[in-house]
């Protein structure tokens, strides 16, 4: 209940419209005010919010720019007041030109990049195991994401009492182009053997820079990575129906480490997307469930 995913939503409503898509209605600081289709979003001050002195603004306006060039210029024009850049020349750029921007740096979203077990050559563990270290990571981290990001596990850092330590998550997706090359081989797969890639630009220019990198890295092994930019709906429907090879994009931060793991990789869950079938696995994630004893319970994770 705690999660940002659980809406609380007035059942009038939905006995009502039979779901949630027709009435905007909800019980958050702020209430709809306008929507123009592609162009913006506005929202006024809810009197009756159950904060009292919140929220401290009247109103906000999400403005819809596609264009991340068309964003900056707005910025550099003071015509947004906040702005959600990814991309390390622009930020720096935009400090010369506006020296007053003040910048914050968030942190906990993790970037994945999706196998699906189910799709060949994927199904090859030794090809998985030959990309994993075909990709420079901290090259990645250097050239688009300001040298802040590092390594994490499948439980990431935003729950660092469960996660590995930096060194062993540096360890296991170390770069190490001579294993890459030598896993490669030993799969079988023959060089040139092509692997689409799927990605969506919404979540910023720094998903595609970020699959151009990784394209370059795999073609050191004799992998040949087709990038694929999809629309939204696409994206996920290819990730939801399991018709993708390669997914790239952000991960949204989870707050209970049973939905990084059994959620996610359990043979039964909903959002095991990478379609990961493994017995031994099943047992030790139905195991941590049962436990209480924190201490007990990430050993069995670990």
């Amino acid at each position: 209940l705690a999660s940002n995913f659980s809406w609380i939503v007035p059942k009038e409503v939905i006995e009502r419209d039979g779901d949630a898509k027709k009435t905007s209605i909800g019980t958050g600081p702020f209430i709809l005010e306008e929507y123009v289709r592609n162009n913006k979003i506005a929202f006024k001050k809810n009197p009756d919010y159950h904060w009292s002195g919140h929220p401290h603004v009247d109103k906000l306006e999400f403005l819809i720019i596609k264009d991340h060039v068309q964003s900056q210029a707005a910025m550099r024009a003071k015509q947004l007041d906040i702005n959600y850049l990814y991309d390390k020349m622009m930020v720096n750029e935009l400090k010369k030109t506006n020296p007053e921007t003040k910048v914050i740096k968030l942190s906990g979203a993790s970037l994945f990049i999706m196998f699906n077990t189910e799709k060949p050559p994927l199904d090859n563990i030794k090809v998985r195991q030959a990309i994993n270290h075909a990709i420079n990571r901290q090259s990645i981290n250097d050239s688009i994401y300001f040298g802040d990001s590092g390594f994490t596990s499948t439980i990431p850092t935003v729950l660092p009492e469960w996660t590995l330590s930096a060194d062993e998550s540096a360890h296991l997706y170390r770069f190490d182009p001579g294993l890459a090359k030598k896993l490669f081989i030993e799969s079988g797969v023959p060089k040139g053997t092509e692997i689409a890639v799927n990605l969506c630009e919404i979540y910023g220019p720094h998903i595609m820079d970020t699959a151009v990198l990784i394209q370059e890295q795999l073609q050191e092994i004799g992998i040949k990575a087709i990038i694929n930019r999809l629309e939204y709906g696409a994206y996920l429907k290819a990730w939801t129906e399991g018709t993708f090879q390669v997914n790239i994009g952000p991960q949204v931060t989870f707050i209970e480490p049973d939905e990084w793991t059994y959620g996610q990789y359990h043979s039964q869950a909903s959002r095991n997307y990478s379609r990961v079938k493994d017995k031994d696995l099943d047992k030790k994630l139905e195991e941590q469930r049962r436990l209480f004893d924190k201490a007990k319970r990430k050993k069995v994770l670990d």
